[in-house]
């Protein structure tokens, strides 16, 4: 949109009126950054707190900026930014209409002296002129903002990756790699620039490839454009990358096409060399002809494992282990193993994370049913088996159950208090089905 924002807050705090957290919920807030607020990535920072990255809708329902949302350890906001860039006449094809931007805030990182990294997508709107009050949306760009510990922005309109290029690509997720001595940025998403040099192409049906890019701490390309984009027939999407001794591992989905069948899709998790970007080695996971979606993963450096989950659409979560050289390790005889945390509804995976102290993994979802939306927390065990201890799962749910109001997960950090006791934070969009919708913390 057409600004940029800081907001210092002393005090904030939203108790939702009409929900059913469960029993062991410590804590709960709920924040306004707009008329419309969504969520999208939450990390513990390393004063405590947390810090939270989504989307904030103001003058317009489909021209949003970035919004950053930081909290103390109970949830209370500290401050919170908006980042957007403002309205301009375009250029190129868009020369002589006037641009707006919608700007969706993805993910979050902490650089070693405490200020953050985030990264978002940005959509040029077109209008004919500066009177016109209907916009048609054309390509997406990828955009890096830069806060200082407090929130302050170092630029208004952030950077763009190639601006002057008129095809869309989109970011999922991006890690810092400091390894070499030298910070940079590794990143995975989506783009319709679809590359001819796969595997398997075919121009009638191939629609996205996975992105995979290095970029250097001042977002520069450190890689060959032309090593960046991988995928096989119709829709291929990079979800998730993780660092590991043996180079970037990226998970996500890629779809094949045959003929006369409809398209199926799979997991599919590529090792990227860190020099070069180039391919390594691949595997694909599927099961029983499910189309699946997600890839999100998690590296355990103790040992040197990938797990990822997703789900099947309009099914159960999923799970799958890989060890550095994406060999399978779990399950042994199928691409996924299942899992269902109740008997009934769907799970839509949003994130997965290690617990400590050999604790297994923590899985937040959406769950949907005949009565709307929940929040789902889910535990399994280290044999991947889903936790029956009490408590799990966890759900944020509407009042009775049925869900007036709808609840979408974001993803879920363990933590551990001043104590020495573990807890589990996660964000999610409140009231996620209407014109009102706000970025909610729950503690537990």
């Amino acid at each position: 949109m057409a600004f940029l924002s800081l907001t210092l807050c002393a005090h904030y705090s939203c108790k939702k009126d009409a929900s059913i957290p469960e029993n062991n919920t410590i804590s709960e807030q709920m924040y306004s950054a707009g008329q419309k607020s969504i969520t999208a990535d939450i990390i513990k920072t390393s004063d405590g707190g947390y810090l939270m990255v989504g989307t904030s809708y103001t003058n317009s329902p489909i021209e949003g900026d970035i919004v950053a949302i930081k909290t103390d350890a109970r949830g209370v906001q500290q401050w919170t930014t908006s980042m957007g860039k403002a309205s301009e006449m375009g250029s190129g094809s868009l020369n002589g209409q006037t641009v707006h931007y919608d700007e969706e805030g993805v993910k979050v990182v902490e650089e070693s002296d405490g200020s953050f990294t985030i990264a978002g997508n940005r959509t040029y709107i077109a209008y004919p002129n500066i009177n016109s009050s209907h916009g048609v949306k054309k390509h997406t760009k990828i955009v890096f903002y830069q806060l200082s510990s407090t929130g302050t922005a170092t630029s208004t309109d952030g950077v763009e990756l190639k601006s002057n290029d008129e095809f869309t690509e989109r970011i999922s997720d991006f890690k810092i790699d400091a390894s070499s001595g030298s910070s940079k940025y590794i990143l995975t998403g989506y783009t319709t620039n679809v590359n001819n040099s796969k595997p398997s192409n075919n121009s009638n049906t191939d629609l996205t490839d996975m992105l995979v890019m290095s970029l250097d701490n001042n977002f520069n390309f450190n890689w060959a454009e032309q090593n960046s984009a991988q995928g096989f027939q119709g829709s291929d999407y990079g979800t998730s990358v993780v660092i590991t001794p043996n180079g970037y591992v990226v998970t996500g989905t890629t779809q094949t096409i045959n003929s006369g069948a409809a398209p199926s899709t799979r997991f599919t998790a590529t090792l990227i060399d860190k020099a070069t970007g180039t391919p390594i080695r691949r595997s694909h996971h599927e099961s029983q002809g499910y189309d699946v979606e997600g890839g999100y993963s998690v590296y355990d450096a103790t040992t040197q494992s990938i797990t990822f989950v997703g789900n099947v659409v309009g099914g159960s979560l999923t799970i799958a282990q890989l060890d550095a050289n994406l060999s399978t390790q779990y399950p042994t005889n199928q691409g996924f193993e299942l899992l269902t945390p109740s008997s009934n509804g769907a799970f839509k995976a949003s994130s997965i994370a290690i617990v400590p102290n050999n604790g297994g993994f923590i899985i937040s979802s959406t769950k949907s049913d005949n009565l709307g939306k929940d929040i789902c927390i889910t535990k399994v065990e280290n044999n991947f088996s889903l936790s029956t201890a009490a408590g799990w799962p966890h759900y944020y749910r509407a009042n009775g159950g049925i869900n007036t109001s709808e609840y979408w997960a974001g993803p879920v950090v363990p933590t551990v208090d001043a104590n020495g006791t573990l807890q589990y934070a996660y964000t999610g969009t409140f009231n996620a089905n209407t014109f009102t919708s706000q970025i909610g913390w729950v503690l537990f």
